[in-house]
């Protein structure tokens, strides 16, 4: 896929792609003889986690984040403590972005709601 495909796929523009290859925000792609850059499935499950960790924690987090996972070494086998958050398949508990962050309910001011008198 192109960088426009990829572009056009993700929601970004071209030069957003190319910028963020070059952050190591994506994996690098694989270069064509002509030196196009040629990106797979794989360029747009980064850009799209890049998107929803940039909602969660902001584009800067986000970015090192992403580089990080890039760039650092990953351990296959990690032992477990009995006392982590780990569940009993060997993931950790799915929170979404936004509960991760969220005020507790009992914290939060009471919602309005606007009642609308029925139609006829």
């Amino acid at each position: 896929m192109t960088t426009g495909r990829l572009a056009a796929a993700t929601g970004y523009s071209v030069q957003q792609v190319r910028d963020l290859e070059r952050l190591g925000v994506i994996p690098s792609a694989v270069r064509m003889p002509n030196s196009y850059r040629r990106f797979g499935p794989e360029h747009v499950t980064a850009l799209r986690a890049y998107r929803a960790l940039a909602v969660a924690v902001g584009p800067v987090e986000a970015r090192r984040v992403m580089h990080d996972v890039q760039v650092l070494p990953t351990t296959r086998h990690s032992p477990v403590s009995s006392n982590s958050t780990v569940g009993s398949r060997g993931h950790a508990p799915r929170v979404s972005p936004r509960s991760a962050h969220s005020t507790p309910s009992s914290t939060r001011p009471p919602t309005t709601r606007l009642h609308y008198p029925a139609t006829p």
